[in-house]
């Protein structure tokens, strides 16, 4: 019998040296099929978007989180769109100018 509990699936390509995009994460197919929600984060975290995250699991049931370099949002999404089973999601994003991740610590990005 499946859980009826809220779960959420962390998916973390922020990787400082080496963010890789959707194509060499061999589950990446399986968990955005299972997702009700995917959300694409590829900016820096800030805990009201953590918190966003938590209360659209409970009210979606299955979420994946994926924690992104802003250069591979748009990887992901199309990840989403080809392997995702048409439920809903959302991408926060940094500004433009501000890339994800930042070599500089001291930076918001």
């Amino acid at each position: 019998m499946a859980s009826r509990l809220p779960a959420l699936a962390l998916l973390g390509d922020d990787d400082h040296a080496t963010p890789d995009g959707p194509d060499t994460w061999p589950g990446a197919r399986r968990v955005l099929a299972w997702a009700r929600f995917i959300l694409i984060h590829g900016g820096a975290g800030h805990p009201e978007q953590y918190e966003h995250a938590i209360a659209l699991t409970c009210l979606h049931k299955r979420l994946v989180l994926i924690e992104c370099a802003s250069a591979n949002i748009e990887a992901w999404k199309a990840a989403a769109r080809r392997w995702g089973m048409g439920g809903e999601g959302l991408v926060m994003q940094p500004p433009p100018g501000f890339p994800h991740p930042s070599l500089d610590r001291g930076s918001m990005a």
